[in-house]
């Protein structure tokens, strides 16, 4: 029999799936959610007056099969099947950084946030937050996490910029960060430490403010020394991304 899920379900996002951010503020929802009368904690997300959920959180809850096909771009759920972690069709594999299991998106939403807010407070419009931004920076995070490549090209010698498939005029720039926090956790510390820092720097401060850009994405991850990197990719141009290249995970 399959499972019921009660709550308030709005909207559903999946990792590296379609154009499903926008830019506007996203906050944690506090709204309750039950599995057949069960309450369950599964993290939700308030835009525009709305609750977001995780597709893959919500696949787990009702043991569906759920998948992002790269390939065709489209979101596969299965319910003759039951969720599993590697669904077939993710063309963009789980790096091993040492951070798995680790969900860093609230933390990515607030540096997001903060962009926007230091793009207002300087007489610019917001940046989108992008799907297609946000999987281009996590490769660039995980990259950076699993070879300790910390510079401004991929592990591998190729231009940041391939780490997405695109077509037009793809005007990109990366902001790269690394904060130790000495084993706290990051919940509340790191997306201000890191965005006061890149605030401070004459070349980050001006990605951030440049008034090309249209879209952006943050990625972070773990190194298997406990340092965080913290990755933002900025946009402009019209172009279209047709895919994301997997991470470079050796040098």
């Amino acid at each position: 029999m399959k499972k019921f899920l009660a709550g308030i379900l709005c909207g559903a996002v999946i990792f590296g799936g379609v154009n499903a951010y926008a830019a506007v503020l996203a906050e944690r929802s506090s709204h309750k959610v039950t599995v057949d009368g069960v309450p369950v904690a599964v993290e939700a997300y308030v835009i525009n007056g709305s609750n977001y959920f995780q597709l893959r959180d919500l696949g787990r809850l009702l043991d569906v099969g759920v998948a992002w096909n790269n390939a065709t771009r489209t979101v596969e759920i299965s319910t003759g099947e039951g969720y599993t972690e590697e669904e077939p069709g993710q063309t963009v594999p789980k790096p091993s950084t040492g951070n798995a299991g680790e969900d860093f998106y609230d933390i990515r939403v607030e540096i997001v946030n903060m962009t926007n807010d230091l793009r207002r407070q300087n007489g610019l419009p917001a940046l989108t937050m992008d799907d297609d931004l946000m999987a281009v920076a996590q490769v660039r995070a995980d990259e950076v996490a699993a070879t300790l490549a910390y510079r401004h090209e991929r592990p591998d010698g190729r231009k940041t910029k391939t780490a997405a498939k695109y077509t037009g005029d793809f005007r990109y720039g990366e902001n790269l960060g690394a904060k130790d926090l000495g084993g706290r956790s990051p919940e509340g510390i790191l997306a201000e430490k890191q965005f006061n820092g890149w605030n401070q720097s004459t070349d980050h401060r001006e990605n951030i403010l440049y008034d090309v850009y249209h879209s952006t994405g943050v990625g972070i991850a773990q190194d298997r020394y406990g340092m965080y990197y913290i990755v933002q990719s900025f946009a402009g141009g019209d172009y279209t991304i047709t895919g994301i290249d997997a991470p470079v995970l050796s040098k």
